[in-house]
């Protein structure tokens, strides 16, 4: 099937119009530019503008811009979009990106259990039964359909989110049950080659496959104000943590401003007013710390629910199985995890997490009511 010929990539003929002795410059200043996520155009236009300033003041560029990188650092942070700079909230930026880790993760789960079994008994051997092939397939379908829908809360889309986790949860283990029922007992009748071969082309298909080009996120442009509104508590709620009546408080002061402005006749729309959903909710999670303190108070909860799961597992099997090496490894190995999830429930640990982002989104914010103002 045929996806169309791939675009030209509009950095290199920017870059061959720097002079040779500024050439150099120009791609330290480029690979800045790519380190801070900007985008192929975005880039484009930056190396050109930086170019006719070069060319203009007859300056060579560290005379008159400074070292490369230092310098594109702090253009990339001007120049990013509102949009940009929310998905710097998430640690994905796409669904292809999702789609891909989790594509690699079983792929190289079915590979390395497939290597050892195969080793073990025998690459012709039938060890696999049905009953690992349903646990497989509930658990890979539990874990994707989970992180989707974290992602698609995380973008402000909170049913999509609901829907998505519920629907892949009923299938997931709906063809779990069926399989470890029907068929539990049973061996497959592929031999023990086939599953270190099936790891190895997932992982190669999860790379190679094309994907829609989508990034995450939706660069809102409600014109509606209820819609606006609407959207805005959706991505305080979902990307920055608020819960449904901290969302409600902190749009309050911007609803009342709205039914004056309504209340006057004004023709000003929650666009032009406020900016878009995506931009005022930065600017408004830059101020509340709250949201930030409950996010890393529940992922303390989850390190120690880890802790006592693979705490309770180990001791067991020590006190069951005796001293052991395997054992005795597995329990150090808790200790040290252990330990450092307790040192991180420090009071100090827990305020330098919330200065670091409070501070990173209020630069952000800062620097879209910059664009903005310009």
């Amino acid at each position: 099937m045929m996806h169309g010929r791939k675009q030209a990539d509009p950095v290199e003929p920017v870059l061959e119009r720097y002079t040779d002795a500024d050439r150099a410059w120009a791609h330290a200043f480029h690979a800045s530019l790519v380190w801070a996520d900007l985008t192929p155009e975005q880039c484009a236009a930056e190396l050109e503008l930086q170019r006719r300033s070069i060319r203009d003041s007859g300056q060579n560029p560290e005379e008159l811009l400074g070292e490369p990188w230092p310098f594109g650092t702090r253009r990339a942070q001007a120049i990013r979009s509102p949009e940009q700079r929310a998905l710097r909230e998430l640690p994905v930026d796409s669904s292809k990106a999702l789609l891909l880790g989790a594509g690699i993760v079983i792929g190289l789960l079915l590979l390395g259990f497939g290597l050892w079994v195969a080793f073990r008994d025998g690459w012709l051997a039938h060890s696999w039964q049905v009953w690992q092939l349903a646990s497989l397939i509930g658990g890979a379908g539990v874990a994707l359909s989970g992180n989707l829908a974290w992602f698609l809360r995380r973008n402000g889309r909170l049913r999509a989110g609901w829907l998505t986790l519920a629907l892949g949860v009923t299938v997931a283990l709906g063809s779990c049950a069926v399989l470890a029922i029907t068929q539990g007992d049973k061996t497959l009748a592929s031999p023990n080659l086939v599953v270190p071969v099936l790891g190895v082309v997932l992982v190669v298909g999860a790379v190679l496959l094309p994907y829609p080009d989508a990034v995450a996120g939706r660069l809102y442009q409600a014109t509606d104000h209820r819609i606006w509104f609407d959207q805005c508590a959706a991505l305080l709620r979902g990307r920055y943590g608020f819960t449904r009546a901290e969302a409600a408080r902190v749009l309050e002061p911007a609803r009342q401003h709205w039914r004056e402005t309504v209340a006057g006749q004004s023709a000003t729309g929650p666009l032009e007013e406020f900016g878009t959903p995506t931009e005022y909710a930065m600017s408004v999670a830059a101020s509340t710390e709250r949201p930030l303190v409950r996010r890393w108070m529940l992922r303390q909860l989850c390190y120690l629910s880890l802790v006592t799961l693979w705490g309770v597992s180990g001791i067991l099997a020590l006190l069951n199985e005796g001293p052991s090496a395997g054992n005795i490894t597995f329990v150090a190995a808790w200790g040290l995890f252990a330990a450092c999830v307790l040192y991180g429930l420090r009071p100090a640990d827990r305020r330098h997490y919330v200065t670091q982002r409070i501070t990173a989104r209020r630069k952000d914010a800062e620097a879209v009511l910059e664009a903005r103002d310009d």
